[in-house]
């Protein structure tokens, strides 16, 4: 006998109803909008966690929780997950390099690494370098892309002429993103430009200012 459309209508509802596949882009679009919500629907059954879990972990955010002295004895299941799941990995420059790189030489499949630069001179020691943590077995193929976001714009000279080659790993930079200089008028980029020059796999290179006086002016033989 057929089932009235009252009767389907009174029947429970639930997430559990949906497939593996539609549940999944589900959480993808959660995390994307709102990551700890994302992390905390693993809690919600075995299903979820089955599901939720290599979504969670896929991009990792490091803190300074993750990358303490400690953190693996602490937190195995996330390091467990990390080496299962992880691909992209998304750091702030005053974090310790250290435990970045523990965290990195965990990544099996390592495919970008997010620099987000936090406001401290080069030659500080208050920031780590890309250049610092990124030598590992994993990038030495050279399949690791490095994102660069919010690299303030200085004029090196003299000695210190390479500090952007030396500090970013230009066989690896791909997307290259430039705080605002201030003062926003900037006509002196030839540490820049060296940068640029060395950057063979950059792909993408965010730059805002005026554009009063800035030009680049590349000669054939460095196209």
């Amino acid at each position: 006998m057929a089932t009235s459309p009252r009767r389907l209508a009174e029947q429970p509802w639930s997430l559990n109803d949906l497939s593996s596949e539609l549940l999944a882009l589900i959480l993808e679009h959660l995390r994307d909008i709102d990551p700890p919500s994302a992390a905390t629907s693993r809690r919600l059954s075995r299903r979820f966690e089955a599901v939720a879990t290599p979504i969670v972990y896929h991009v990792l955010c490091l803190n300074e929780s993750i990358v303490s002295t400690g953190a693996e004895a602490r937190y195995p299941n996330l390091f467990r997950n990390v080496a299962a799941h992880t691909n992209h990995v998304v750091a702030r420059s005053n974090l310790d390099p250290f435990g970045i790189k523990r965290v990195l030489d965990r990544v099996r499949r390592l495919q970008s690494v997010q620099w987000d630069y936090v406001v401290a001179e080069f030659n500080s020691g208050l920031l780590w370098l890309p250049s610092d943590v990124l030598k590992s077995e994993q990038t030495r193929h050279h399949t690791t892309k490095l994102h660069v976001q919010g690299l303030p714009l200085r004029e090196f000279e003299g000695h210190l002429r390479d500090t952007y080659v030396r500090a970013i790993p230009t066989d690896l930079l791909t997307t290259l993103k430039l705080a605002s200089p201030a003062p926003p008028l900037t006509t002196r980029l030839n540490s820049l430009k060296q940068l640029l020059l060395l950057s063979r796999r950059l792909e993408t290179f965010h730059y805002e200012d005026r554009g009063q006086g800035t030009n680049f002016k590349f000669s054939p033989k460095k196209t």
